[in-house]
């Protein structure tokens, strides 16, 4: 696998990580408004990242250029 393809998969699996700690974050925040909203935030902020890898790993995939 080349390298770049490589890195997308990578991000794309740190990134789903991320979103789902952000989510159990939010959860232990139960006595912070402002932290609950800040989770959110970085979750929301990832849900795009996560967006964006997909569709390039998938342009790549389409384009026969994912090996």
């Amino acid at each position: 696998m080349k390298n770049h393809n490589h890195n997308l998969i990578q991000q794309l699996s740190e990134t789903l990580d991320g979103s789902w700690r952000f989510r159990q974050y939010g959860k232990d925040a139960k006595g912070c408004k402002r932290c609950r909203t800040l989770w959110k935030r970085f979750e929301e902020d990832f849900s795009g990242h996560e967006k964006l890898l997909a569709s390039e790993i998938a342009h790549h995939c389409e384009a026969s250029a994912f090996n």
